[in-house]
C-alpha cells in the first residue's frame, strides 16, 4: 500500500502537482510526500504547472488575507462608531478634548494660542471645540498659510477659509521653497492658526495639565 502511494505521488509530481495537492489527493502528510519526491527532476510542463499553481495559491492567500482584514476593519469601525455615537457632549468635555488637541499640536510658548497642522479635519475639530468652549472674539484670529510655490494662493485661501470659518483677509502667506520634484497635488499646505488671548491659551494649558494629573488617581 505504501509503495503504491509512493508511485502515485511520484507520478503526480511529474505532472506538476504541488506537495500540498499530492498530500490532499492521497491523504498523506506533506513531509512524507516531500521525502518521496525531493530528488525527482521536473520536466518543463511540470515546472510550468507547479509555478502556475503556486502563483494561484499565493493570489488566493493574498485575497483571503485582504478580505479578512476588511472584515476586521469593518467590525472595528462599527464598534468605534457605536461608542462615538454614545458620547454625550458637554461644555467641560469639549474643553478637555480641545485642550488635548492643543497639548499635542499647539505651541506651548508665547502669550497667545497657536496651533499648526496640515490636517484640515484636525484644524476643523479644534476650532469647533474651541468655539464651543470659549466666548471668542473672532477678530482676534489670524492665520499663516505655509504653502509651496506651486500652490494657487487664492484657491488655498478659499479652501482654508471654508475649513476654519475665517475670512480670507485673516490669512497671510509664507511661501516655502520647492524644487517641484516632490510636488503633492492634494497637499493643502500647512496652517498656523493663532488666537491672540493669553487667557484662553493659559486655561487650555491648565486643563490638559490638571486632566492628565487626575488620571494618576
Amino acid at each position: 500500500m505504501k509503495e503504491e502511494l509512493k508511485i502515485q505521488a511520484i507520478s503526480l509530481r511529474k505532472h506538476g502537482y504541488s506537495l500540498r495537492e499530492i498530500s490532499l489527493k492521497l491523504n498523506i502528510s506533506k513531509s512524507t510526500v516531500s521525502l518521496w519526491v525531493r530528488s525527482l527532476p521536473l520536466n518543463k510542463f511540470a515546472t510550468q504547472r507547479l509555478g502556475n499553481t503556486m502563483v494561484a495559491a499565493r493570489a488566493k492567500a493574498i485575497e483571503s488575507k485582504r478580505l479578512k482584514k476588511e472584515a476586521i476593519s469593518l467590525d472595528i469601525f462599527e464598534k468605534v462608531k457605536k461608542e462615538i455615537n454614545s458620547i454625550k457632549r458637554s461644555f467641560v468635555l469639549d474643553k478637555i478634548f480641545c485642550s488635548l488637541l492643543f497639548w499635542g499640536e499647539g505651541s506651548k510658548g508665547g502669550s497667545d494660542l497657536r496651533i499648526i497642522n496640515s490636517d484640515p479635519n484636525l484644524i476643523r475639530a479644534f476650532l469647533i471645540l474651541l468655539r464651543s468652549s470659549f466666548d471668542l472674539d473672532e477678530n482676534k484670529f489670524r492665520a499663516i498659510l505655509h504653502l509651496h510655490q506651486y500652490h494657487n494662493i487664492k484657491k488655498q485661501k478659499k479652501y482654508w477659509s471654508e475649513i476654519t470659518g475665517l475670512p480670507t483677509k485673516s490669512f497671510s502667506i509664507y511661501l516655502k521653497p520647492n524644487t517641484g520634484k516632490n510636488k503633492k497635488n492634494d497637499y493643502p499646505g500647512c496652517i498656523s492658526l493663532r488666537y491672540y488671548d493669553y487667557k484662553v491659551a493659559l486655561e487650555l494649558k491648565d486643563y490638559y495639565k490638571l486632566f492628565s494629573e487626575s488620571l494618576r488617581d
